[in-house]
């Protein structure tokens, strides 16, 4: 049983086409209907280059956390080692602080040693 439209197409010799803006829709014997479009194609291209776009973003993305992670481990050793340096620092600093004051006794028997040979 064959249709209206079986026999239509059957019978166009000349394909249809409807055209509006840059967008056409063509019906070509044996065909049917196709979609010409330069705004799809143009929003298709559009998609691929935002995808694109997008998976660079993402890579660059997970190498800024790969670099993240390392400056966060190295930044983790350096207060590390700040926090020796300044302990040993401290301590250098009571040490120095021991001597003045061993010193300072000693000069001051020095002195007093002075006196009484001068006394005498």
């Amino acid at each position: 049983m064959t249709t209206y439209f079986d026999d239509f197409e059957k019978k166009l010799i000349e394909p249809i086409n409807l055209k509006l803006g840059n967008n056409s829709l063509l019906f070509k014997s044996g065909k049917g209907w196709i979609i010409e479009s330069s705004d799809i194609d143009k929003a298709n291209d559009d998609l691929i280059n935002m995808k694109k776009l997008y998976n660079n973003a993402m890579t660059e993305i997970a190498n800024l956390n790969d670099d993240i992670k390392g400056l966060t481990d190295t930044k983790a050793v350096v207060l590390e080692l700040l926090i020796e340096e300044r302990q040993r620092n401290h301590q250098l600093e009571q040490e120095i602080a021991a001597y003045k004051a061993e010193l300072k006794e000693n000069y001051k028997t020095i002195l007093d040693i002075k006196q009484q040979y001068q006394k005498d």
